[in-house]
């Protein structure tokens, strides 16, 4: 699997996560709404309730979605799902990896 970013965070932090989709909407397309989910990887457990804070922000090109929480040594996969005007479909998958020092 292909990750378009992975990153850090400790336990306590909650940060603002986002994807720019600029450069790949069709001609005359915009992001019209965001579908999130979050699953421990690799096993594939559900946490979305447990990493991901609040509702989406989402402009005509891009998703902001803040991320918090997460189990100290544990990667999560966070997915983005960018529904655009239209009926097009973008996706991109973030690792995130928390890391107490």
């Amino acid at each position: 699997m292909t990750f378009t970013e992975i990153f850090e965070k400790q336990t306590g932090e909650k940060l603002p996560k986002g994807i720019d989709y600029t450069g790949r909407l069709p001609v005359g397309a915009t992001v019209s709404s965001a579908t999130m989910s979050a699953v421990l990887y690799p096993d594939g457990t559900d946490m979305t309730a447990t990493v991901l804070d609040g509702v989406a922000t989402v402009t005509a090109s891009s998703i902001v979605q803040m991320v918090k929480a997460g189990v100290s040594g544990k990667n999560y996969r966070i997915t983005y799902q960018a529904n655009l005007s239209g009926g097009g479909i973008l996706e991109d998958d973030l690792l995130m990896q928390v890391r107490d020092l």
